[in-house]
């Protein structure tokens, strides 16, 4: 395990070394610059800022995209609790799935699901609409040690989704767990654009992908839960 640093949005593992020096001991270690936050422009009529580099433990590279990869730090702009945050675009902070490493068992989760979802795909407006009326998280996966995060990919115009388009998403579907902007299509790397709502499942202790599913094998709640479920059932003791 190491320290990881990364900069939201990007997929990247950084490493710090220090150099020897000729008198022997080496140069006392130093904090690391974390920067200034830096504008990467617009992405479908919102400005997408990134806040500076920030610090986690994670696995070591290399990261992969397939079943038994480690994924890969995956860090986005969004929100850890929409709902406590009203799902107010002025309180974006980054959401990491770094958060839910968990190797010696102290957090609560055991797995990880990460979704991708757009405005106009109607089988992600589903999945979430029986999410929220039927309160999944909180009775289902919570309890079971899951920990969901959510991505939103395009509007409804199959554009880069906008801090607005995520607002509107999250307040629609009252989203109760980390909810996160990827108007780059970050999750890109796991599957096709076209085949959305895409669910990638990671074991929370090694971070290694245990499944990956999309299109119709989650159209809606169901075909996932039961993916949960049997990967629960076969994570290591």
């Amino acid at each position: 395990m190491k320290t990881v640093l990364a900069s939201v949005g990007v997929l990247a593992l950084t490493s710090l070394t220090a150099c020897g020096s000729e008198a022997g001991d080496p140069p006392a270690q130093q904090d690391f610059d974390h920067g200034t936050v830096v504008n990467t422009g617009t992405g479908g009529g919102g400005n997408v800022t990134e806040p500076p580099f920030l610090q986690y433990a994670y696995p070591e590279a290399p990261f992969g995209s397939q079943i038994d990869s480690v994924i890969a730090p995956l860090t986005l702009l969004g929100w850890t609790a929409p709902a406590e945050a009203l799902y107010d675009t002025a309180a974006f902070e980054p959401v990491t799935i770094a958060d839910f490493y968990n190797p010696d068992g102290k957090k609560p989760w055991k797995l990880i699901w990460v979704n991708s979802s757009a405005v106009w795909c109607g089988p992600c407006n589903k999945e979430y609409a029986e999410m929220r009326d039927s309160d999944t998280y909180k009775q289902v996966l919570e309890p079971k040690g899951v920990a969901v995060i959510g991505t939103l990919m395009e509007n409804i115009s199959a554009q880069p989704a906008a801090p607005s388009d995520l607002k509107n998403w999250g307040d629609k579907y009252k989203v109760p767990f980390p909810l996160a902007l990827d108007p780059a299509f970050k999750m890109g790397q796991y599957f096709e654009q076209a085949t959305v709502p895409g669910a990638i499942l990671v074991d929370a202790k090694t971070m290694k992908i245990v499944a990956k599913l999309s299109g119709g094998a989650v159209a809606g709640p169901g075909g996932v839960l039961e993916e949960i479920d049997a990967a629960l059932a076969n994570l290591p003791k």
